[in-house]
């Protein structure tokens, strides 16, 4: 670089020995002009690539945001079409119930009208027949006692005439006979009996008629009573279907004017964005066309200028312009000459004889020099732009180091929080053999005094079977001196036809004399075993030492571990089983688990330990160093730090970490377009996959909207085992199989993935490398959900939910004597419920296999005392009240129904199996409050 600006020193220098040249000047300010122009240009360029990358940029986002709102027109008028339809049929629905509410009204209203006035006419009707029977029941009895002439001055002869008058089906000769009595009666001979049985008869029809009237009416009376119930009920009904029609007419109503609103603001947006789009494609446009003027003119410019340079520039030109020489002037030269030549002898290692013979040299041009100048001008260029190129590598190797190290270190977090977990396990641990231990201490002294007390009965046995054995003794001393009594031939029967040597058996005999008893007399093998009674003894001892005390030691630890309530039942089945100590088979399987526990720390400890002296070694004196090494040539690469394997499952897994290294950002869930079909096709898929069944409906909605639709062809390897996981994907349509990969490298099959399945969660849960590789079977349509979705909306969802539930479980006041961890348990067992009102939640008479804790809403417990009777209320449920323990406790049947009488119950229910696990210490709580339902 010294020697370029020396070099370029000469000519000035000379042109300042011999006196300022006009042309020099000129093109001095034509060059600097140049300078000036290009420079501008260059400016103007980025400037010009910066607008450029604006238009880029606006263009594609505004034409985006156009398309986006082109595509949510179409669904939105097919909605609002479908929306309008329903709400124009329910209108037809609502308008037809009210015409057949109304037509039952006057239905009801005629059939009262009518029932009124058969009721009226029966009144009248009955009142004229029992007045008619009381008449003709006082004729008979005036007719029969002679007193008609009487009869016949009263009201009822009256009465009866008129009956007789406008009788129908009377015989006209009856009518007038009767009629010429009732008016002159006084020549009546009772003997004829003629008038008399005419008025029996007519007494008799009169009553079989007033009692067909009576059940006539009792019959239409019943017929109204139905058509009142079955017009009222049917009323009812249509004015219940009308008022949900007018809701559900209401929302839809309120829908189309979303949709509507919805369909004005897409469309203005598109507008807007036509609008925008075409602003900006004539804007740029315009910038362009202008863009392509300015750098035409200005090439023409400097190309007039490079012209102007060359023509004042050529050496005949510039002689001319030079004055005539002077000897001053020569002399002047000769020494401006001399002083060039001492300074370029004086630049160290520079190449200069050519230049010093030139200016030694009296017919030579400077042409040589100026292209010398102009290849060490290119040269240098040369080797700036290559030490540019360097310098970017060498940048881009300081970024890799960087995010290296940063990794290292978000490694070495890792493990000390796996150190961490791995120290609390362990303290956990050391804590459980302690107990174990002082357990393990307690049980070998209680078997300690057990055998003690085993040993003193064993003394006493000893004591008892030594005192047998002497009480035996003398018992034979006894025997042998009442057998030398009853033993004698005079007391003893002798058979005549037996010989002298047989001897007939003993039998029972009195001594009168002094009243003695003599038993018969035994054997000698009958005797044996009270003479082997020792050995006996002594082999009943190895017995009890060798097999029933080992048996018994394992029986009392077990009773001691588990106290159980009934001692009977527990011991036969343990003895049925044969099993080995608990409390020795958990202390050894801690001691093992402990000992895992403690090498696992250890190679944990050195992998950190490995992980910092990289660290240490790579970036100890932290980005300075790596600054230092910004001239060197190549930078050495980090090596991959040493893998850890370890066969057998892992220990323990890790979920994404949020720190100071991995800060968490805040979260816009992305939205994906998808037809109502497609929404509703995944909001089902999600319903019935436990991995979302904590979420609500609008956590669901942001689920599938964040999904983003993946068609997989077949033989497509989607997931490779090992890799890192980066999305979940759920099979909508299709089938994906699921690899695992061997010791022997081979792989195989475990699992078919078909439509609505879930896989690829566990690399997301647990922020570890794919367990499987998956394949596509067929061609598959897949729902694929980003790890950053996954984390924001599923993982949160549940974690909101469990701590709901953890507060919620806090709060029942029969689980406030439960410990955390049992809380924490029943929180994970425990399975969401919805119950609408009206529903039935519990059946009386039913099995009962589910015990229910009331998270929301109300519910009404009902029985029914006497079969065939209504169902009486025994009492309300509200929150944080539970139901169904009875016929769990007892295994018995519902002894009630159980009925939501909100608008929603939200219930926690916990199964027969699970209910005798986690909340067997709450049995008597339990039985004890179950006195309420009486």
């Amino acid at each position: 670089m010294a020697m370029l600006w020396r070099l370029m020193l000469v000519p000035l220098a000379m042109a300042m020995a011999s006196g300022a040249n006009p042309i020099r000047k000129v093109v001095n300010l034509l060059q600097n002009m140049k300078a000036k122009v290009e420079k501008e240009g260059d400016t103007e360029e980025k400037l010009y690539e910066k607008f450029q990358c604006y238009c880029k940029k606006n263009i594609a986002e505004t034409d985006q945001s156009l398309k986006t709102n082109q595509e949510k027109l179409p669904p939105l008028q097919k909605t609002l079409e479908s929306t309008v339809q329903e709400a124009n049929q329910l209108t037809a629905q609502i308008q037809s119930a009210k015409t057949e509410r109304q037509e039952a009204e006057e239905a009801l209203t005629v059939a009262t009208a009518m029932r009124q006035k058969e009721k009226a006419d029966f009144a009248q009707s009955s009142q004229e027949q029992k007045a008619t029977i009381d008449s003709i029941e006082q004729a008979v009895k005036a007719l029969t006692k002679g007193m008609a002439s009487a009869f016949l001055q009263t009201e009822a002869a009256e009465s009866l005439r008129r009956f007789a008058f406008n009788r129908d089906g009377m015989v006209e000769a009856d009518r007038q006979e009767l009629l010429a009595f009732l008016q002159n009666g006084a020549d009546y001979v009772p003997q004829s009996g003629q008038i008399l049985g005419m008025l029996k008869h007519m007494g008799s029809e009169t009553h079989e008629a007033m009692l067909e009237a009576r059940e006539v009416e009792g019959k239409a009376q019943q017929e109204f009573k139905d058509l009142s119930a079955a017009k009222t009920k049917e009323i009812k009904a249509l004015t219940v279907s009308i008022e949900e029609k007018m809701e559900q007419l209401g929302e839809l109503k309120v829908a189309v004017v979303r949709l509507k609103s919805g369909i004005q603001e897409a469309e203005t947006a598109v507008a807007e964005d036509q609008k925008v789009l075409q602003s900006l494609h004539s804007s740029c446009n315009k910038k362009a066309a202008a863009w392509d003027a300015r750098v035409k003119t200005r090439g023409e410019e400097l190309m007039a200028i490079s012209e102007t340079m060359k023509i004042l520039d050529d050496d005949e030109s510039f002689r001319k312009a030079l004055p005539p020489i002077s000897f001053l002037q020569v002399d002047s030269t000769a020494t401006l000459k001399e002083r060039v030549r001492r300074s370029l002898e004086a630049v160290p290692g520079a190449k200069t004889d050519l230049i010093l013979l030139a200016l030694r040299g009296k017919k030579i041009g400077f042409d040589k020099v100026v292209q010398m100048i102009h290849s060490m001008k290119a040269t240098l260029k040369k080797e700036q732009e290559n030490e540019d190129k360097k310098k970017e590598y060498c940048k881009q190797q300081f970024d890799s180091s960087d995010d290296k190290k940063w990794s290292l270190l978000l490694q070495v977090s890792n493990k000390e929080t796996n150190i961490d977990s791995a120290k609390d396990a362990l303290k956990m641990m050391e804590t459980e053999i302690q107990e174990l231990k002082a357990g393990l201490e307690k049980l070998d002294q209680d078997v300690a005094e057990a055998t003690e007390q085993r040993k003193k009965e064993h003394e006493e046995f000893e004591d008892v079977m030594s005192s047998n054995t002497q009480a035996q003794s003398l018992l034979k001393v006894a025997k042998e001196r009442m057998m030398q009594f009853y033993a004698s031939p005079s007391l003893v029967e002798v058979s005549e036809q037996k010989g002298p040597e047989e001897v007939p058996p003993f039998r029972m005999r009195w001594a009168m004399g002094n009243g003695l008893a003599v038993l018969p007399s035994r054997s000698p093998r009958e005797v044996e075993p009270w003479e082997g009674a020792a050995a006996m003894a002594q082999e009943h001892q190895e017995y009890i030492q060798q097999k029933v005390n080992p048996v018994l030691e394992n029986l009392v630890t077990q009773l001691l571990l588990e106290r159980p309530e009934q001692l009977a039942p527990f011991m036969i089945k343990w003895l049925s089983q044969n099993s080995k100590t608990p409390a020795a088979a958990a202390f050894t399987e801690g001691v093992n688990v402990l000992s895992e526990l403690k090498v696992e720390m250890e190679k944990l400890q050195e992998e950190v330990k490995d992980l910092e002296k990289q660290v240490q070694t790579k970036y100890g004196n932290g980005i300075q160093n790596l600054e230092e090494t910004e001239e060197e040539e190549e930078v050495d690469e980090l090596e991959p730090p040493p893998a850890y394997l370890k066969k057998g499952p892992r220990n323990s897994v890790s979920a994404e970490a949020y720190g100071q290294f991995n800060p968490e950002k805040v979260f816009v869930p992305p939205v994906y377009p998808k037809s109502e079909e497609q929404k509703e096709r995944l909001s089902s898929i999600l319903k019935d996959s436990f991995l979302f069944a904590a979420m609500d409906s609008n956590e669901v909605a942001i689920l599938i909207d964040a999904m983003q639709e993946k068609i997989v062809e077949n033989g497509t390897r989607l997931i490779n085992q090992g890799d890192d996981g980066d999305c979940l994907y759920v099979v909508d349509q299709g089938q994906m199989n699921c690899f695992i990969r061997q010791s022997d490298g081979c792989e195989r099959k475990v699992k078919e993935c078909t439509a609505g399945d879930a896989f690829g969660e566990l690399a997301l849960l647990y922020n570890c490398p794919r367990a499987a590789s998956v394949e596509a079977a067929e061609r598959s349509v897949l729902w694929a959900l980003d790890r950053e979705s996954f984390n924001n909306i599923v993982k949160k969802a549940a974690v909101a939910h469990r701590e709901q539930l953890e507060e919620f479980l806090q709060r029942v006041p029969l689980l406030q004597t439960m410990e955390v961890y049992e809380r924490s348990s029943l929180c994970d067992a425990l399975q969401p419920v919805t119950f609408r009102e009206g529903e039935v939640i519990v059946h009386q008479g039913e099995i009962g296999e589910t015990f229910y804790l009331l998270e929301e809403g109300t519910a009404v417990v009902s029985k029914v005392y006497v079969p065939g009777t209504p169902a009486k209320e025994v009492m309300r449920l509200g929150h944080g009240d539970y139901f169904g323990e009875l016929a769990l406790l007892n295994n018995d049947l519902r002894a009630a129904s159980i009925t939501c009488a909100s608008a929603t119950c939200r219930c926690l229910a916990l199964s027969r199996r699970t209910f005798d696990r986690l909340l067997g210490p709450l049995e008597d709580i339990l039985r004890r409050n179950a006195t309420r339902y009486d």
